[in-house]
């Protein structure tokens, strides 16, 4: 994906919530810190950007905040010497600032018009619609521009296959519902809706009531919050999670 003789400036990752952008961010820099990718960057720093602290930092020491400061104030002074030379920043969630933290002069902002480590390598993972505002805050397009686009079908089979390994008979009749309503099939390209899929179809299975499966997507987020609830309430003495539903939940 990434040149081995080129240091690009800017990298756009893009895709729909949940198809594994993050997760992708995640395992560059996995294989950075084991030598396997990305070695020609003295250092790769992974940065969530819906972390509230890192959305209000107004400088290099609270944006790559550490828990030893001394380490983190000789980091910061040596990027800032060599203006980010050799440096990664994965920036994941551009989509998660608000209008006024990618606007104006908040330090995201002054980063990504490259004010701040200007040789400094920016990898940054947003969802396509935010991407429109980020294109007009750099200075220039993306040097490269990578999108996740999930799961094929031989991915969805085979992650049905591994879910499913411990029943035969639970993947045989998960394959069948599947093909009974193919919307709740076309939305597993994304992996996220693939494992809840797959984990609230055998909560009903196992409680022996898989005609009630969801169908559609709300009803598919509204087995997963049932679902959650039984894992985390269902040793309630009063199995209060019987009485919740949607409109009562926030009491």
């Amino acid at each position: 994906v990434l040149p081995d003789n080129t240091m690009p400036r800017f990298i756009l990752v893009e895709g729909a919530p949940g198809v594994g952008k993050t997760t992708l961010a995640w395992e560059l820099c996995r294989q950075w810190r084991e030598g396997n990718l990305l070695q020609k960057w003295e250092l790769v720093v992974f940065i969530q950007l819906r972390n509230q602290r890192i959305r209000c930092a107004e400088s290099l020491e609270q944006f790559l905040h550490h828990s030893d400061p001394d380490t983190c104030n000789k980091v910061c002074k040596q990027l800032q010497q060599n203006h980010g030379q050799g440096v990664m920043l994965v920036l994941d969630g551009f989509d998660e600032l608000s209008e006024q933290q990618r606007t104006g002069m908040s330090f995201i902002s002054r980063l990504l018009r490259g004010d701040i480590l200007p040789k400094a390598t920016l990898l940054i993972t947003s969802r396509p619609l935010a991407s429109v505002s980020l294109n007009q805050l750099l200075p220039h397009e993306p040097d490269q521009h990578i999108e996740v686009v999930g799961f094929s079908e031989d991915d969805i089979e085979a992650y049905i296959n591994s879910a499913f390994s411990h029943n035969t008979q639970l993947r045989d009749n998960f394959q069948t519902y599947i093909k009974s309503y193919p919307f709740v099939y076309s939305i597993m390209y994304i992996p996220l809706h693939c494992r809840i899929i797959t984990e609230v179809y055998e909560t009903y299975w196992k409680e022996g009531s898989e005609e009630f499966a969801p169908k559609t997507l709300t009803e598919l987020y509204m087995s997963l919050l049932r679902s959650l609830m039984i894992r985390y309430l269902g040793d309630h003495p009063d199995h209060i999670y019987k009485r919740i539903t949607l409109k009562t939940l926030s009491n």
